[in-house]
């Protein structure tokens, strides 16, 4: 990531959060999204000797085109980011008078992704007499819908945390979050020149796995759904097909209750062509 961020003139956290509007853009189906962002708000050198907390959080929005690459996703970002900065001495509070969003007791006004980037370039946490470790703990519940937290340690590893509403997320969605994450920045180091529209976010492993599974859509175009299940079921009768809950269906179980569903309708006088409503 440090690599690509220094070829095309921008910062690692540049690079960080355009991958997070891209994959939030891929989930939301949205183009117009905006995202807070915690910033340090020293711009005055009286205020470096100072202990105390002056941090302030900056809104960055971003319009989307799906026709557009990454690195012109990456140029706004960057724009974006300087503006910010530019205005970071302007309370959160105050922005928030003066626009009047819609309020809800459950969301934070304007936005409801943060996303925030922690670098510590020293690989000695002392000074003097004093010595200082970081402090593991838990949070009871999240002040955001998607915390993404990146932190860069001395040897230049980035790692990241997500923290989330447990009320509109499942710890598995977010662990493929960051996955996906991970793949994006991936695919984005081999070609940022990809349109947004035909960034992928599965692996070449994950992709290679659904061609197998699936099969070449050539070949499949003109199949109907079931017809690709029952394909699968006598291929890979043992794989699970679906999960809801704690229980499994594998593809052989599955197609097994088609057939049987089939027959029921068949003998209710069902025939082909005819429609047949569904309560779900």
């Amino acid at each position: 990531v440090a690599k690509f961020s220094t070829e095309n003139s921008v910062t690692v956290f540049n690079s960080l959060t355009a991958a997070v509007y891209v994959l939030l853009h891929v989930y939301s189906g949205q183009d117009d999204i905006t995202v807070g962002m915690p910033i340090a708000n020293r711009m005055n050198s009286d205020l470096e000797g100072i202990i105390g907390f002056f941090a302030n959080t900056v809104v960055s929005r971003i319009k989307l085109d799906r026709n557009e690459d990454f690195l012109q996703l990456l140029q706004k970002v960057k724009t974006e980011s300087i503006n910010s900065q530019d205005h970071q001495n302007v309370p959160f509070e105050k922005v928030v008078d003066i626009v009047q969003p819609d309020r809800e007791l459950s969301k934070t006004p304007i936005f409801q992704v943060l996303v925030n980037y922690l670098v510590n370039r020293e690989k000695s946490s002392g000074t003097g007499s004093f010595n200082m470790k970081p402090f593991q703990y838990e949070h009871d519940s999240s002040k955001f819908d998607l915390h993404f937290s990146f932190f860069e340690n001395a040897d230049g590893i980035i790692s990241l945390s997500i923290e989330y509403s447990t009320e509109l997320f499942e710890e598995q969605t977010i662990q493929n979050m960051a996955e996906q994450l991970e793949n994006i920045l991936d695919a984005l180091a081999n070609n940022s020149q990809q349109k947004l529209s035909a960034i992928s976010l599965l692996s070449d492993e994950q992709q290679n796995e659904v061609l197998k599974l699936s099969g070449s859509y050539a070949d499949q175009q003109h199949q109907t759904i079931h017809a690709l299940i029952d394909a699968v079921a006598k291929q890979k009768g043992d794989q699970i097909a679906a999960t809801i809950g704690e229980n499994e269906i594998t593809y052989k179980s599955l197609a097994e209750r088609s057939d049987l569903l089939a027959g029921k309708l068949y003998q209710r006088g069902v025939r082909k062509n005819d429609l047949v409503a569904i309560c779900m």
